[in-house]
């Protein structure tokens, strides 16, 4: 089972890109992520090709339902969220890298022409990728294949992926330009939101209120729920229990700690109470998990 990791400001702290090489590609099961990952942003630019399944994705303030043979570009330092239902089986190639793969000299023509204003669109913080657009399907299908060089790793591969990659940004560039250099208002909603969720991922050992993390996020508490509602689709206490299952989840495998001892450890007021959010969650109790 995994987990993602972040810092106060809710950066992910897994793993980062080789800089020799700042690419990378997984195939994932979020299975493996107990069929949710946190919210959390990276300096790295993710794309997400589902290949088994569904799933749904909160970025920013916006909902996404994703099915086999669709996709998500989600750009650098956004944030984002994910999750499945218990029941769904849910894999996915998740392909990661800097923009500065495409041109290590962020001075040079090619990262200030063509990769500049990607990274830098408010309207390209997102998008959604469908079979029912052609050059969306062929730039898919083109990452796919790109996935197995990856894998394989064959002589030269590097060289091979670094010129698909750059034909395939030159797709995305041309096909989105004209919602490069679309100025929008900024969020203030996402960057309040980004507060609460860091006084909450730093404090949730603790008791906490909805008025503290009204109060940490600098606004009313109905203001905060209204924040919570519109962007994650949840209230901000049924969040802290969530970071609060989530983080217990590896304490479970200790077997020498007692459910008791990591319901408090966990910030729950008590056992039965841990128990009874957990089963909520996770569809089994504490105990039933430990066993698994």
């Amino acid at each position: 089972m995994r987990q993602i990791v972040t810092d106060g400001s809710l950066k992910e702290l897994n793993e980062s890109l080789d800089v020799r090489f700042p690419f990378k590609i997984t195939r994932e099961d979020y299975a493996n992520y107990y069929h949710y990952f946190r919210a959390h942003w990276h300096p790295e630019i993710e794309i997400h090709l589902l290949m088994e399944g569904e799933s749904f994705f909160t970025i920013q303030n916006r909902d996404y339902y994703l099915k086999a043979g669709e996709g998500l570009f989600i750009n650098q330092n956004i944030l984002h969220l994910g999750r499945v239902t218990e029941k769904d089986l849910c894999r996915s190639i998740v392909i990661r890298m800097e923009p500065y793969f495409l041109d290590r000299d962020q001075k040079g023509i090619v990262y200030q022409k063509y990769v500049k204003p990607v990274i830098e669109s408010r309207k390209l913080e997102q998008l959604r990728l469908s079979g029912d657009v052609p050059w969306q399907k062929q730039w898919m299908k083109d990452f796919l294949e790109i996935a197995d060089l990856f894998d394989e790793k064959a002589d030269g591969y590097e060289l091979e992926i670094q010129g698909r990659v750059s034909k395939l940004w030159k797709e995305f560039y041309l096909q989105t330009k004209h919602l490069q250099h679309i100025p929008l208002p900024e969020n203030k909603d996402t960057e309040k939101m980004k507060m609460a969720l860091s006084f909450i991922e730093e404090n949730y050992k603790k008791k906490i209120t909805l008025a503290q993390i009204a109060h940490a996020c600098g606004t009313c508490q109905s203001e905060c729920c209204r924040i919570f509602q519109e962007i994650l689709k949840t209230s901000p206490m049924e969040y802290v229990n969530t970071v609060r299952i989530q983080n217990s989840l590896n304490a479970l495998k200790n077997k020498k700690k007692s459910i008791t001892e990591i319901a408090y450890q966990s910030g729950f007021s008590s056992a039965s109470y841990y128990a009874e959010v957990f089963r909520k969650k996770m569809g089994c109790t504490p105990g039933q998990y430990r066993k698994k």
